[in-house]
């Protein structure tokens, strides 16, 4: 099974209308798994990584998973926080071709509402708050 650019896949699905299976891996036996299944049943699949389990697989090991991979389906990183910039270049480079990130954003945007606030007590501005927040967030989404 090739790996399919993720537009590529998106497109077709919307356009015959069916669902592409978004699966979270934690280790090598459930990638084996869902590449076997997605093989078996000639589907497309879309392979998610957390943060977890890129931490806890040794460097060599998760090369060598996602090099097996990026030959079979398109890889999502599901979850960034706490990773570092260097690791989202290697795996991207190794195939990830999606990076799903969620809760660093959550806790900017959380983070960013309390400091405004305790920066800035009375009168309530929500327009202000916003802008402070959007800032914080920004940086984030910027990479």
């Amino acid at each position: 099974m090739p790996a399919v650019p993720m537009p590529e896949v998106l497109r077709d699905a919307f356009a015959r209308r069916y669902g592409v299976g978004d699966l979270k891996i934690v280790n090598d036996v459930t990638m084996l798994a869902v590449l076997e299944a997605a093989a078996e049943t000639r589907s497309l699949v879309i392979v998610q990584v957390s943060v977890k389990t890129v931490k806890q697989l040794s460097v060599r090991l998760l090369r060598e998973l996602f090099q097996e991979m990026a030959r079979r389906v398109p890889i999502v990183l599901h979850g960034g926080t706490g990773l570092k910039h260097e690791v989202f270049r290697e795996l991207i480079r190794l195939g990830a071709v999606k990076v799903n990130i969620s809760t660093q954003l959550k806790i900017i945007h959380t983070d960013g509402l309390r400091s405004h606030l305790n920066a800035n007590p009375a009168p309530r501005d929500s327009a202000k708050l916003h802008d402070a927040v959007r800032k914080e967030v920004r940086v984030i989404a910027a990479g």
